[in-house]
């Protein structure tokens, strides 16, 4: 369910036979904003939903320790792994470790990632469009893994 809101902050003016009131509401020059969300059935639709093959898988590591984080990738249509490889981030840094386009999809493709860190696998996903993003794997400052994607 989607609620959408818009409106003024000042009041209504009232109707000429109305008595007047000496009580006042304070108004705001602040621009009041709103927000459609389109959604369909199969999940979120974008007005560009346009192929677009380069995403990547993001690893950064906020922990005070060093991690050995397995990535794997996944082609959907062809259950083919396109990328499998492991990769040891020191505290405090961060690298691109795969991009989809390396690999030159078709059209609007999903690629399941798998990561792996610490004895935990997240699962996320890339999908070839202008309107997803990058996927992301992060090792929080406690320790934990997050896994992610970007969308518009």
């Amino acid at each position: 369910m989607v609620f959408l809101t818009a409106g003024c902050l000042s009041p209504a003016a009232a109707p000429q036979d109305s008595p007047s009131t000496t009580d006042t509401v304070p108004t705001t020059t602040e621009p009041t904003t709103s927000r459609t969300v389109t959604t369909t059935v199969c999940g979120w639709s974008c007005l560009d939903d346009q192929p677009d093959p380069h995403h990547s898988v993001q690893l950064e590591n906020n922990w005070n320790q060093r991690v050995d984080v397995h990535v794997r990738v996944i082609r959907s249509g062809t259950n083919t792994t396109v990328h499998n490889e492991t990769y040891a981030l020191e505290p405090g840094s961060e690298r691109t470790a795969y991009d989809v386009a390396e690999i030159e999809p078709e059209g609007i493709e999903t690629f399941d990632v798998a990561i792996t860190a610490l004895n935990t696998t997240e699962n996320t996903e890339i999908r070839t469009t202008k309107c997803f993003g990058n996927a992301f794997a992060r090792i929080r400052d406690d320790g934990a893994l997050f896994a992610s994607y970007s969308i518009c």
